[in-house]
């Protein structure tokens, strides 16, 4: 595969959208359309850095998983996932995890573990990219960190009631959270629910 070229067809404070024209084989062009949060977006530059982090927290005290409950524009509905958020100019994906939790939770993060590699969940659409980062936190909600803009409900999970909370088809959930809250019923529990034979 070859890019051609690229143009900026759309640009505003969040995210740019790029036409790309890429050819596969000799004299037939492709085209493609890109989303990207980045300046430079990654099909130009290679270059693989974290767009966000998402946090995958346990409160010590609680004993819980921390998630969150999000209204989302494009799907106008809840989604249920870890709490989330933009890396920073210049900002580690450790200093951003402790950011962001304070903001959208008001909890505080004492311990940081290895985070993962770069990760893309929509590379067909986007080259948005994360690092998912397991914390633990202490402390109690505290709403007065969030953004205007954002409506966001963070809430514990018990592991003993991740199972019931994973089979409600009436929530919207986000991928990653979904994955490792059915990673953990397979370590927990012994299986999981996703993938399971009917």
């Amino acid at each position: 595969m070859k890019i051609l070229k690229s143009e900026r067809v759309f640009q505003s404070r969040w995210v740019s959208v790029w036409e790309v024209l890429y050819s596969k084989i000799a004299n037939k062009k492709n085209s493609w359309f890109v989303v990207s949060r980045k300046d430079k977006p990654m099909f130009k530059t290679g270059i693989k850095k974290a767009d966000a982090v998402v946090m995958v927290p346990f409160h010590k005290d609680k004993e819980a998983w921390v998630l969150v409950k999000e209204y989302r524009v494009p799907v106008n509905d809840y989604e249920y996932h870890f709490p989330a958020g933009l890396v920073d100019e210049g900002e580690t994906p450790q200093a951003a995890a402790i950011r962001e939790m304070k903001e959208e939770t008001g909890l505080d993060v004492i311990r940081t573990l290895k985070p993962s590699p770069v990760i893309f969940s929509g590379a067909g659409l986007t080259d948005e990219s994360v690092r998912m980062m397991p914390v633990v936190c202490t402390g109690e909600f505290n709403l007065a960190g969030q953004e205007d803009s954002e409506s966001i409900q963070p809430f514990y999970l018990k592991p003993e009631d991740i199972p019931k909370f994973l089979q409600d088809e009436n929530k919207i959930f986000g991928a990653k959270c979904f994955l490792v809250l059915n990673g953990i019923m397979r370590s927990a529990f012994g299986g999981p629910l996703f993938g399971k034979e009917t």
